[in-house]
């Protein structure tokens, strides 16, 4: 199991402990990392996000935009702010 696994299944039982229902975003979470593991990758880059938000070539914007959402959510690091 690669440590990006183990972040994402951290992430989600801590989302889970707090109440949130997360089945969905889980699932496309859980996707996101086994590509990730696929290419190999230790850390995420927005490069390899906006490639799996776009993948398969037929997804929609509002598709995307939902994937990168999660995505997003998920590796924001608690406490730092967003680039200005």
């Amino acid at each position: 199991m690669s440590a990006l696994h183990n972040a994402l299944e951290s992430y989600l039982s801590l989302r889970r402990g707090l109440g949130s229902e997360i089945e969905k975003p889980g699932a496309y979470l859980h996707r996101f990392v086994e590509f990730l593991d696929r290419e190999k990758a230790t850390f995420i880059t927005v490069d390899l996000a906006l490639r799996w938000a776009r993948a398969p070539a037929k997804t929609t914007t509002v598709q995307w935009a939902r994937r990168l959402g999660h995505a997003r959510r998920c590796c924001q690091i608690p406490g730092a702010s967003a680039p200005r």
